[in-house]
């Protein structure tokens, strides 16, 4: 069981940006970013009425096992700060010494908002809330196979012509269900360096669960704004930056 302290890392996160916010600079918008990234979820939200999909598919080789999970997603901005997203997961899983198992993970529904505008001031901030629905399985590991929540918080930083963003998120899931309550923390960092059309990106995660913490480094490449692709790679990587949005 985790207690307060996610929660107190997330407060103190959220009130280190508040206090270290420039006054907003809506005649100087900041540069543009990736709207998708491998592995950490971009501050980027989509404009009021612009809808976009996804699709990304993410490779795990741990000594116990391997898996594929992939992701169709839906996000669709209600207004400049405010976006809807679904997600539908498709995973597959190789334990070493068993069968392998593969079939739809659980439903995500969620959103998110825009606290900090990444558009106009270099440091950003969204935070958001995402449902889990149980249409996986607990049996075959494919999902919790239970209600779950999840907040999310996602910090974005100009630092001359990088960017940083980190992204945190704290899943509780079992709500409501026989099994007993689980929390799973996950934690990503990404480094952007603009490079003519293109960022140089480098990504880190870390996720616990049951106790246990693991690392992870990986590229990410994105052929364009509404398609995605990563896998769990020791190295960097480039990924096109997002074309100005046009009135």
């Amino acid at each position: 069981m985790i207690g307060a302290g996610p929660v107190a890392i997330a407060a103190r996160v959220a009130g280190l940006a508040l206090l270290l916010v420039p006054p907003a600079r809506d005649a100087e918008p900041m540069p543009v970013l990736p709207e998708q990234l491998a592995i950490t979820r971009s501050i980027d939200v989509q404009d009021e009425d612009e809808f976009q999909t996804s699709l990304s598919a993410r490779y795990l080789r741990l000594p116990h096992e391997r898996s594929t999970t992939v992701r169709a997603e839906f996000e669709y901005g209600v207004t400049d700060r405010v976006q809807a997203t679904v997600e539908f997961p498709y995973g597959v899983r190789d334990p070493a010494g068993e069968s392998s198992v593969n079939g739809l993970e659980d439903l995500e529904l969620g959103f998110r908002y825009a606290l900090l505008d990444f558009r106009t001031r270099p440091l950003a901030l969204d935070v958001g809330l995402t449902l889990g629905l149980p249409t996986g399985s607990r049996r075959k590991a494919l999902g919790a196979g239970d209600v779950s929540l999840e907040p999310t918080f996602t910090l974005s930083r100009w630092l001359g012509r990088m960017n940083g963003q980190l992204s945190f998120s704290w899943r509780r899931s079992g709500i409501g269900g026989r099994a007993e309550a689980e929390d799973d923390l996950e934690y990503d960092v990404a480094l952007l360096y603009p490079w003519r059309e293109w960022f140089l990106t480098f990504e880190g995660a870390g996720e616990t669960a049951a106790g246990e913490t693991a690392y992870m480094r990986s590229p990410s490449s994105s052929g364009s704004p509404a398609s995605t692709s990563s896998c769990w790679l020791p190295s960097p990587s480039a990924s096109p930056a997002r074309p100005p949005t046009t009135a």
